[in-house]
This record gives C-alpha cells, sequence and structure tokens, in this order.
C-alpha cells in the first residue's frame, strides 16, 4: 500500500471524519502528510444527493470537498444511490488512441492491419477497471 493509494470508507460521516483523524495522526507519526488538495469525498447510497458536514484535518484549517466523481487507482466512481462507475474518460482515452493510431496508418494500412493494432494499442483502455465495477446495459 502506498501512501497515495489510501481509500477510507464509513458509514457515517462522522465515522468517517474519525477514520480520517486516525489516519492523519498515524500519517504524521511516520513524518507523512495528508495533502487535501488531492484528497476528495464522495457519498453512496440513497442519500447521495444529501448536503454532508464538511470533513476537516486535525489542525481544523483544511477542508476536504465533496465530489460528485472520486478517481481511485484510474476507476472513476460515480455519487449515486448505488456503487457505479463512469466509463467516460476510459471512451475518451479509447478514441484518443485510436485517433493516434489511425492517423498514422489507417488510410495507408488494410482494414486487417488497423483492427490487428487497435486492440492491443486502444481496446485495452475500455476493460481497465470493468472488472470491478458493474456496467449496466447502457454503459456496456
Amino acid at each position: 500500500m502506498y501512501a497515495d493509494d489510501i481509500l477510507l470508507l464509513a458509514p457515517f460521516v462522522s465515522s468517517l471524519q474519525n477514520l480520517l483523524t486516525l489516519c492523519e495522526t498515524q500519517l504524521l507519526n511516520i513524518d507523512m502528510c495528508l495533502n487535501v488538495r488531492k484528497s476528495v469525498c464522495t457519498r453512496i447510497g440513497p442519500r447521495y444527493k444529501q448536503t454532508c458536514r464538511n470533513l476537516v484535518t486535525n489542525d481544523g484549517r483544511e477542508i476536504i470537498i465533496w465530489a460528485d466523481t472520486v478517481r481511485y487507482l484510474g476507476v472513476f466512481v460515480v455519487s449515486y444511490s448505488c456503487f457505479r462507475c463512469s466509463f467516460d474518460n476510459a471512451k475518451k482515452s479509447f478514441h484518443r488512441a485510436f485517433n493516434t493510431v489511425f492517423g498514422k496508418v489507417g488510410r495507408v494500412a488494410s482494414q486487417n492491419v488497423v483492427n490487428e493494432l487497435l486492440m492491443p494499442k486502444c481496446v485495452h483502455v475500455l476493460y481497465y477497471g470493468s472488472d470491478c465495477c458493474p456496467i449496466s446495459k447502457s454503459q456496456f
């Protein structure tokens, strides 16, 4: 585990604040600190639209913001009534990779060659993280 890969899960905002305080204390013990500019919170569940109390650091000066989307290890988790991921960034990355490959060889190479290049260079970005995220019919 690395410090930038820490994920805190809690059933209540107050519990999350307690976990954050404990985590920050442990980080300070090993001469590390929490970067609140890179830290965000999101809410998942039936009350996901409700406004939450701000989370603060141990010194009370820094506030961690609440976001509609959280990126964790390259997977974008969306604040929703149930666990849901967004694949919009994966689609953008796929199109970017496709346009790069097609721009280089699309007019010169045969369709079979282009297809063979797209599979290892482009398609894998669509699959990244899909094994941990439920995919709805519309997302598929």
